[in-house]
């Protein structure tokens, strides 16, 4: 099945191929960190189709997924 992922800040300038929407296949029952392992990611924020996920979300055909790095500050 088809999931689309999408990196955000930090993360787009590390792997710019995934700067714009990319169609991945996956596997069905494929969760949200198994694709961060395969994509080689570091633990971020994830938003599934606009809301924010969980690591154990199992990936479903056409979901968008967006990584987005960590802020912090003071």
């Amino acid at each position: 099945m088809k999931v689309r992922v999408k990196l955000l800040g930090i993360l787009s300038s590390c792997y710019p191929v995934y700067k714009e929407f990319c169609t991945i296949d996956v596997k069905e029952g494929n969760t949200i960190r198994e694709l961060r392992g395969r994509l080689g990611l570091p633990e971020t924020n994830v938003f599934i189709n606009g809301k924010l996920g969980k690591e154990n979300y199992e990936l479903k055909a056409d979901d968008d997924i967006l990584f987005l790095p960590s802020v912090g500050g003071g």
